[in-house]
């Protein structure tokens, strides 16, 4: 099958098809390769390289801003670093384990399954697993393989699995009088040999139309903030520029997968900043704008009890006794007040006291409940003021998927 996965820079495209490419089952046992993804820890070469040991082992470890400064400097040249880059380290890269780096990566990304397959080894052989190497695991195919020219794909073992990143660089979209490319037109037959391919695309509108016709699962990946992802999912190409197709579809989120972090070398320079998306912006925005206007209003509800209210005052012939009574009383007027604004039942504001007689004479706008479910844990409620308004959970949840009624709307006659 062809799988596709898509998104922009930093969207998680590649991190959830290598994620992906190391956990279905359909793939255990099959002998991976790829093509287009930096650095990649899978893969036993680049563990048993200089660049591997360096961003594998030794970057990760230092803290030396001399080196750091080079590194970067290195990264604009547009390439990676290398030992005659850092000669000075050639003694420390020379006690370097590569089985060690490749094995950390794969008990952290791998499922149990693949681990047991490794303890089984440990099993029959009778031997710890600080003593195995990678002759003793090699026939497990948990490794990957890099393959260097990707329009010679269709030459690779039969029922191999091949991940391609950037396709669009690769197999860009052709004039209609063109012919078709042979690594292309390899692809309406990829089943015959057992190939399944995985295909990576910032926009799959940019790649050959005779690819996009054949594949036959689509994930596109969305940044939602700094910790998860938004995906939607289809058994054929989504049309990812068509809002309301999207809309249709639906799409679910995702937390990122933080164990595949650091597993390949995602950019030399990342440009791409996480953002909170839109509607959360949104929804901070009207929370701090919630608190401001609650905080300007219990000020007023203050100065309203403390200044406008009528000085008492108290002469030294007026007894003790009346003294505490005059504060007793003072103190439950204030108490009352309060009251006047607590509703009577919490999803419905306008049943606080205060707008009783309001509500009698027909004087009041009446506050209505606006809520929404980003998912069953996070609900919020706002008036048609835009402030926020608290109630239970499941009050929310509640208003949220069915409404509130309005009890003063006057009724449209048609309905009478």
């Amino acid at each position: 099958m062809l799988y596709g996965f898509s998104g922009l820079p930093g969207a998680g495209k590649t991190l959830n098809a290598v994620k992906f490419t190391c956990e279905d089952d359909i793939f255990r046992g099959r002998q991976r390769y790829y093509n287009g993804v930096p650095l990649l820890f899978f893969d036993y070469d680049v563990c048993n390289s200089f660049k591997g040991w360096f961003y594998g082992v030794f970057m990760p470890s230092t803290d030396n801003q001399l080196i750091h400064k080079k590194v970067k400097r290195i990264h604009k040249e547009d390439r990676y670093a290398e030992l005659d880059d850092f000669p000075f380290l050639a003694h420390e890269y020379e006690k370097h384990q590569p089985f060690a780096l490749w094995l950390k990566w794969i008990k952290r990304c791998y499922p149990a399954s693949a681990l047991k397959d490794i303890r089984d080894v440990c099993t029959m052989l009778e031997i710890p697993e600080h003593e195995l190497t990678f002759a003793h695991v090699e026939h497990l195919n948990l490794h990957w393989i890099q393959f260097d020219n990707p329009h010679k794909w269709h030459e690779l073992p039969h029922e191999s699995v091949i991940v391609i990143d950037e396709i669009q660089d690769i197999w860009g979209t052709r004039s209609a009088g063109a012919s078709v490319p042979k690594a292309v037109e390899e692809y309406a037959t990829h089943r015959h040999k057992g190939f399944d391919l995985v295909l990576i695309s910032q926009d799959f509108r940019d790649c050959d139309v005779f690819i996009r016709r054949r594949i036959g699962n689509h994930k596109h990946y969305l940044n939602y903030g700094l910790k998860y992802l938004k995906v939607w999912e289809d058994h054929k190409l989504i049309p990812t520029d068509d809002s309301k197709a999207l809309w249709r579809l639906g799409s679910k989120k995702i937390a990122k997968d933080s164990r595949f972090f650091g597993v390949y070398l995602s950019a030399v320079l990342h440009t791409h900043k996480p953002k909170l998306p839109r509607k959360v912006k949104l929804a901070l925005y009207v929370a701090a704008f919630s608190v401001c206007a609650m905080a300007g209003g219990i000020t007023y509800l203050v100065d309203r009890l403390t200044v406008d209210s009528p000085e008492v005052s108290v002469n030294d012939n007026v007894p003790q006794s009346e003294t505490a009574t005059l504060t007793d009383n003072s103190n439950s007027l204030a108490d009352t007040d309060f009251k006047l604004f607590t509703p009577r039942v919490d999803s419905l504001p306008f049943t606080a006291p205060v707008f009783d007689d309001r509500i009698a004479q027909g004087e009041l706008s009446i506050p209505q409940l606006f809520c929404y479910a980003t998912d069953i844990a996070s609900c919020k409620c706002f008036t048609q003021q835009g402030t926020r308004y608290n109630v239970t959970q499941s009050q929310c949840l509640n208003i949220a998927q069915f409404g509130s009624f309005n009890y003063f709307k006057n009724q449209d006659k048609r309905t009478r």
